[in-house]
Formats: structure tokens, sequence, C-alpha cells
């Protein structure tokens, strides 16, 4: 339910204050919707735009589903004007009665019809149309329109349209139209990040026009300036590490690349809304730890927004663990990198993958483990020279050691997990001595 109150002041002599009530009450649901509405306008109320007001307004409609088809009933009853209406000052009909019905029609496109009554002798005008979607953004569609009674002289009219729809990111999109009356048009878009160019020749009474355009915008952000497409909302620039050519998705829709430097201009986001902004998995290397793929932004209308994604380079690899006499180490064993706090399980066999190793040509990692009778036990991981996506270092022995380096390796708590909140793991530059393995 809604209920609003307005008033009004102005210098016109027939309207110097005023005041205008309106009480509403809508529902929405699965089986029927509807709504209702009341309006009561003083004499002196006055509007921008719209002078004179009808007295009083009723508005009510209903819509509801039977049989697959979608059906809705309206009608708008007004009263007589508050006063005499400016000259050039349309007065609308005081009662119009509106009805719709659509259907689906699966593989054969959807139907619709449309039809508006006016009271006291008005006109009735009937559409029908049927639209066919050819693919995700070609659709072909086909309207009759009907105009009887109101004292003007019977119309009709047919339509038939074929439109592309231009996709959100870069692309092509057009609109070739044709009606009875003999009018011809055709018009085309094609827009990348940078710029926007439309162009399209219309054809009416013997007479023919052309019209060409381009638009485009700049934005400062973060230290660097953009070209893009003419900016209507808000904008951002989105960082994915120092990834290149990562696709960038704007609500499931592809509309960006990363540059060389892992960065991405979005000239179209919506201003004060929810924007989903994602990245595309499959673009991303291997050896990338990755804490989101998809994160929400709600910039102000044309305001900026830098989105960082959690997204880090950090070398990988795959190896097999065995002690000194070549037995595997037992699945579930936890291996932890030096310096880092995160544990990676061994699977069967004594197989593991790790992350967060030193990057750098031919760099030697450090990794702690335990063995199965609890005593610890520290492995060095020999990267290749030449940085491949999850390189395989074979079997890797892990030898015993009195303590690690500094400390003891982490201790198992109740639940049988390391307890690194109480033994932090160094790294070697942290340490006093390097012990041989």
């Amino acid at each position: 339910m809604s209920l609003a109150g307005v008033a009004s002041r102005s210098d016109d002599p027939e309207a110097r204050r005023g005041a205008l009530a309106t009480l509403g009450v809508e529902r929405q649901g699965m089986d029927w919707s509807g709504g209702f509405q009341v309006k009561r306008a003083t004499a002196g109320f006055t509007q921008l735009g719209n002078p004179v007001l009808p007295k009083w307004s009723v508005s009510a409609s209903v819509g509801t589903s039977w049989k697959q088809w979608g059906l809705g009933i309206g009608l708008v009853n007004q009263g007589a004007p508050q006063r005499p209406a400016p000259q050039g000052q349309l007065q609308v009909a005081n009662k119009l009665w509106s009805f719709n019905a659509s259907r689906s029609l699966g593989g054969w496109g959807f139907f619709g019809l449309s039809a508006l009554k006016a009271g006291n002798g008005g006109g009735t005008a009937i559409s029908v149309f049927w639209s066919l979607l050819l693919d995700g953004n070609k659709s072909l569609s086909t309207a009759w329109q009907g105009q009887r009674g109101g004292g003007q002289e019977s119309r009709d009219l047919w339509q038939v349209q074929l439109q592309s729809n231009p996709p959100v990111g870069e692309g092509l999109g057009y609109q070739l139209l044709t009606e009875s009356n003999g009018r011809q048009q055709a018009q085309a878009q094609w827009q990348t990040n940078r710029v926007a160019l439309d162009g399209g020749v219309s054809r009416t009474a013997g007479q023919t026009d052309v019209r060409l355009g381009a638009s485009g915008g700049l934005a400062y952000i973060d230290g660097s300036a953009y070209a893009s497409r003419r900016i209507d909302g808000g904008f951002a620039v989105v960082q994915v590490d120092n990834q290149a050519d990562v696709r960038i998705l704007h609500d499931n829709q592809p509309v960006a690349r990363t540059d060389a430097k892992g960065r991405a201009f979005l000239p179209a986001l919506r201003g004060y809304q929810m924007n989903r902004v994602g990245v595309v998995a499959d673009d991303l290397p291997l050896d990338a730890e990755i804490e989101a793929l998809e994160l929400q932004v709600m910039p102000a209308a044309r305001s900026a927004a830098l989105i960082r994604f959690p997204i880090t380079h950090s070398r990988t690899a795959t190896f097999r663990v065995v002690d000194e006499t070549g037995e595997p180490l037992p699945p579930g064993t936890e291996l932890q990198v030096a310096g880092s706090r995160r544990t990676f399980p061994m699977g069967l066999d004594g197989r593991a993958f790790v992350t967060g190793l030193p990057d750098g040509s031919g760099a030697v990692g450090d990794v702690l483990a335990r063995r199965g009778d609890g005593t610890p036990c520290r492995l060095e991981l020999r990267l290749p020279a030449q940085a491949t996506e999850l390189p395989d270092l074979g079997t890797v022995v892990c030898r015993r050691i009195a303590a690690w380096s500094t400390g003891t390796p982490p201790q198992p708590d109740a639940s049988g997990a390391p307890d690194h909140a109480q033994t932090p793991v160094k790294t070697p530059a942290e340490t006093t001595r390097k012990e041989s393995p």
C-alpha cells in the first residue's frame, strides 16, 4: 500500500497554492497480480510540464495466467479538469479500457494481442504481433495495427522487422524494417570498447533521410587515461594481477579483455545498481591462485570504480614424496612451504601438489612435512630454469631432521591438524644457520 501527498506554489493567478493526494494498493503473486490507485487534486494544484490535471482519477488493473496464456485488463477513469486548460495542452479521454493477451508458441515464437478502447464515443485500437527468436541476438517479427471509430478514418498498418541487437561488448547490430504505408528503414551500429559508430537510411513518402553518427568517451582513473564508448552510467577499471588477454564479464556477458598490464576498462556499468563483474577462469594460467572469480560493484552515476580481483601468480609444482628407504609418505601427510602457513595434503603413492614456491630461474623451495611416525622431515624442490605451468619434479626424498631450522615443526592439535599459530614457519632468510639435507 502506498500513500503520497504533494503541495505546490505558483505565480499563476489561477493556481496560487494547491495539493495532490494519492492512495494506492498493489499485489504481485504467482496466481494473479493487480493494483488500484486513486488521486485527488485541489483546484489550485499545478505541476511542472502539466499545469492542469483532472480533479480526480482512478486506475485499476489485474493480470493472471490461464492455460499458458497471460491475460490482463485495466481501466483509467479521469474526472473533469481542475480549471480550463491553457492553449496547446492535450485533453485526454476521461475513460480508457485496455486488454492484453500473450502466449509462447515454443519453437514457433511468441504471440501477443492488445486493445485500447476510449470511452464516451472514443475509438478503438487493436494490435496483433508475432516474434521469432532466430538466435541469441537476432529476431524476426511482424505486427498489425488497426484503428476504428472515434470520429477518425479507419487505419491499418502492417510491419515486418528483422533485428540483431548489438552485443554488450564489441560487435555489430542492425535493423531492417518495412511497413505497408511505404516506409522502409535500415540502420546499423558497430561498437568497440573505444568508439560506437551508427548510421541509417530511411525512406518515407518519396523522401530519403541518411544519418551517420559517432560517439565515444574519455575517462581518467588510477593514473591512466582510457578511451571508451560513451559513458552514461558508471565505469570501472578491472585489474587481474598482471595477466593479459583475460576475458572480463559483466552480468555473465563478455565485454572486454585485459591488456599487457592485466587491466581492462568497463564503460557501461549501471549507476546505483548492483553490477556483477567476473573473469573467465579458462583464460587464467594453471598456477594462478584464485580467491574469487566474480565481484559485485555499485557505482554512482558517471563515477569510477577500481576493481582488483584477488588473483595472484604463484609457482606451482607436482611431485612424489618418499623417505630415505624409498617408501612413499602416507596419504594425508601435510606439506608446508617455508614462509607460508598454508598446508597441502598428500595423495596416494606420495603424490603431492603445492603452490607458493619461490619464483626465479632454478629456484629452490624448502618444504616441511611430518612422517607417519611423527618425526619431521624436509625436502628441497628444485624448480626448472624455464618457467612452465605446473611442472612435474619427479620423485623427491623427504629427509629426517631433528627440528625445523630455528624451531620445531607444527604440532598437531586435537583434530590432528598442525597448530601453525604456535610454531610459525621461518623462511631460509630468517634462519641463523643452514642445516645440510
